[in-house]
């Protein structure tokens, strides 16, 4: 495959390859040549990671390589094809649960080291009884003082190492909740929300220019992601216009709330933030719990009168 072959296949799956030049932090560092792949990365982000892309300088809206990727990403391509959304999810959870692992591991080392270097600084000290001061003049104060001394760096070490296991250990359980949040209901109600305004975006693209490459591809895209989510929603079992009527109550945010409203895509409620009047509109992926009017009613003559508790 020659380069112009391999430039006019990414050209096709929306993928854009520049040419650039880092910019060195040190003065004496000479800058060199990177080369930046930009464009419709979601569906190639597992096979440019295979290539040893990198997105931690240039962010993740663009991979960086030291040598011209052009025509491994074509090939690539022509083997592999392009990542279905359930791969490009499944991708996602493997690198969070990855990040967290490396995470785990590194805080691990350093509480051992934070362990091992408390061990060293009561050691430094061991042959001198607690509270001893220092004898001025003394045979013993050069031993003393040094002995102090790497005592206070040994101490300063565990704590600077007991710091660093603390940030690592909340960076593992960050990377861990990643997995989790993915499964949410409210996680998959904001995708379809984003898909669809995506595809309306799309529409007005193609409206103005017609079957331009890359409108095309990000309405196919918006697309395949609307149906994938939609799915994800329908087995989250998450409630419908037709499971909701006027009158009942939804948990939301850790409260229940009245439904003043039904509407296609949320319901409108009343009380918001407990202030007479105010209503807040609630998507459907994002109530936490449901009861019906009758329900409701009935367990408020049974408690006394107010809304639903706990």
């Amino acid at each position: 495959m020659t380069l112009k072959q391999a430039q006019a296949l990414l050209h096709q799956h929306g993928l854009t390859v520049t040419e650039s030049m880092t910019t060195p932090k040190r003065a004496h560092k000479p800058p060199r040549p990177v080369w930046l792949v930009s464009g419709r990365l979601d569906p190639f982000r597992a096979l440019l990671y295979d290539l040893g892309g990198r997105t931690r300088y240039s962010g993740r809206n663009t991979f960086s390589f030291w040598d011209d990727p052009t025509i491994d990403i074509a090939e690539g391509i022509e083997e592999q094809g392009e990542a279905t959304l359930e791969a490009q999810v499944a991708l996602k959870d493997e690198r969070s649960a990855e990040r967290a692992e490396r995470y785990s591991q590194r805080a691990q080392t350093k509480r051992q080291q934070r362990d091992q270097a408390y061990h060293r600084s009561h050691a430094a000290v061991a042959g001198i009884e607690p509270g001893q001061p220092v004898l001025v003049g003394h045979h013993s104060e050069t031993h003393h003082r040094r002995a102090l001394e790497r005592s206070h760096r040994a101490m300063g070490q565990s704590v600077q190492a007991d710091r660093a296991a603390t940030r690592l250990s909340e960076k593992a359980a960050g990377s861990q909740a990643q997995v989790q949040k993915r499964q949410s209901k409210a996680y998959l109600g904001n995708r379809l929300r984003d898909a669809e305004a995506k595809k309306r975006q799309a529409e007005r693209d193609l409206a103005q220019f017609p079957d331009h490459p890359t409108y095309l591809l990000n309405l196919q895209d918006a697309e395949a992601a609307i149906a994938h989510w939609s799915q994800e929603l329908d087995s989250a079992g998450v409630l419908t216009p037709d499971d909701m009527a006027k009158g009942d109550f939804i948990r939301f945010i850790g409260r229940w709330y009245e439904v003043v409203r039904v509407n296609p895509k949320s319901v409108t409620i009343t009380r918001w933030l407990d202030i007479e009047g105010w209503t807040y509109r609630v998507p459907y992926s994002e109530i936490q719990a449901h009861k019906p009017k009758a329900e409701a009613k009935a367990e408020a003559q049974t408690e006394g009168e107010g809304p639903p508790q706990g």
